[in-house]
Formats: C-alpha cells, structure tokens, sequence
C-alpha cells in the first residue's frame, strides 16, 4: 500500500501565492467601502482638528430668530423649543472648548468639569486671561466632564 503524500507547507504557500492572495483580498474589501461623504457635508478643519465632522451651521429651523441679546427668547432644538426668559446670569461649561469660548466672548461661567486628574482652568486659559483670575478661581466644580454633578449643576 502506497502512502499519500501531500505538498509541503512550503511548497502549497509560496511566498508569491501569498502576496497575490493577499492583494486580491485587499482589493476585494476595498470595493466593500462605502461611498465618500459629500465635500460640501465635510468640515473644512476636520484634517487639523482630529476625527470630529461637525457643521458650521444650524439645521434649518434651528436655534432662534431673535437678535442676539433680546430675551425672552424661544431656541429650536432637536429635543423641542427652550423659552428662555431672561439673559443668564449663570453659565456652566461642561468642556475646555466651551470655557475657552466664553473667555474669548468676555464671559466667565460660574460652574465648569473638569478631566480626569485635572484641574477646571488649563494653565493656557489662565495666561490668556490674567484679568479673569479671581472669577475663573472661583468656579464651582462640578465633577467629570464625562459625569457632571446634575445636582451641583442646579
């Protein structure tokens, strides 16, 4: 009785088999990808600032028609309408971008989260703003940007 023999490993995988299977695979799965998104839908700093797309404009019917300053107001979002009744006296920032906006808007939020082993005010804030130093010490923690204090929040 003969004894069946079968190729060498070696000889069934080849080094030129395998870079030509695996070139058609990699053309294969390219073709699975789906189609780019629209340029006009893409932000325009989306290369700089990271993985984030986010738009530059309001959805149509969003936010509020009034003028800037003018309260009471009524602002249109996805959730419904918010009537807001009055300029805020009390803002609380749940992230750097939006305490970084505010001081460059002149504000100092009363209320802010903070990192994870951070403080509330990056020193960077701190040098850009030296006039806001008592009122950006001031402000009430509350908590973790990733779990605010709802409760120190009201």
């Amino acid at each position: 009785m003969s004894a069946l023999r079968f190729p060498s490993f070696p000889a069934r995988f080849r080094p030129r088999t395998v870079a030509l299977l695996g070139a058609a695979v990699v053309v294969t799965l390219t073709g699975c990808a789906g189609p780019a998104a629209p340029s006009t839908t893409v932000d325009a700093e989306a290369g700089s600032a990271g993985a984030w797309v986010v738009s530059r404009d309001l959805e149509p019917g969003m936010g509020s028609a009034d003028a800037d300053g003018v309260f009471p107001r009524a602002v249109t979002h996805f959730e419904g309408v918010t009537e807001i009744p009055a300029h805020p006296s009390r803002i609380a920032v749940v992230s750097t971008g939006q305490l970084d906006a505010l001081l460059t808007l002149g504000t100092v939020p009363t209320a802010a989260t903070r990192a994870e082993n951070s403080g509330l005010v990056p020193q960077y804030l701190r040098d850009a703003f030296p006039q806001d130093a008592a009122a950006l010490g001031g402000m009430t923690d509350i908590g973790q940007r990733t779990e605010p204090d709802l409760e120190a929040i009201a």
